[in-house]
């Protein structure tokens, strides 16, 4: 039987490749430190996946959206901009998946105080609550709901399906602007910030329906 010279070639080159590869990933590995080493191993435990130096990162949120299918959590202030710049599609979205938002209590101390660490005016994130909530509750979907939260504010929260991006509140600097971090589903942290979500979500104690008497009144 007579061999395919072409064949033999490609397959040559192919393994030659894969080899180049193989020799750099070990010696890539091998040149890492044990504390280099170490810290990728407790970047991975944790489910870190990626830093992004900004909380605008609409591309890769639009990309991780397409392949939602069934849960939506986001939990913040105000949202106003997320509400002015999504609200229009959540019908459409709910169609695929729950959603799920939670803004602060707008008679929450933590509002005026957090509007001065932002050097915003007193009332403006009390203002984007009430406006936020109202535009869900006008909405009148079941798969989309809102509640208020009375727990300390420590991090704002976007899930979707298994990819969560959490990032903190600085001094000075508008929510927006801070870093963010990727999370992968089944992972260390984004279990923990999921059950702190859950947990903020049905405890009564922590969060409450904006619609139920007597709140109904301040909308």
């Amino acid at each position: 039987m007579l061999c395919d010279e072409k064949g033999v070639s490609s397959s040559l080159i192919a393994a030659g490749v894969t080899g180049y590869i193989v020799f750099w990933a070990a010696y890539i590995s091998s040149s890492r430190s044990k504390a280099d080493l170490a810290l990728l191993h407790s970047v991975r435990q944790f489910g870190i996946t990626d830093v992004n130096e900004r909380r605008l990162i609409y591309e890769k949120y639009r990309a991780a959206r397409m392949n939602t299918k069934q849960h939506f959590d986001i939990m913040g202030f105000g949202l106003r901009n997320f509400i002015e710049d999504c609200g229009h599609e959540f019908t459409d979205w709910a169609r695929n998946f729950e959603i799920r938002i939670l803004l602060i209590h707008p008679d929450s101390p933590a509002c005026d105080q957090r509007d001065y660490e932002e050097g915003d005016p007193p009332g403006k994130i009390r203002r984007d609550v009430l406006k936020s909530t109202e535009f869900v509750l006008n909405l009148d979907d079941s798969r989309v709901q809102v509640r208020w939260y009375r727990a300390i504010p420590v991090t704002n929260i976007l899930r979707m399906d298994d990819i969560m991006w959490v990032g903190p509140y600085f001094i000075d600097q508008r929510s927006r602007n801070a870093y963010v971090l990727t999370l992968k589903g089944g992972s260390q942290l984004f279990s923990r910030y999921l059950e702190h979500f859950d947990r903020i979500w049905n405890d009564p104690r922590l969060s409450c329906d904006p619609a139920d008497p007597p709140l109904r009144g301040i909308l």
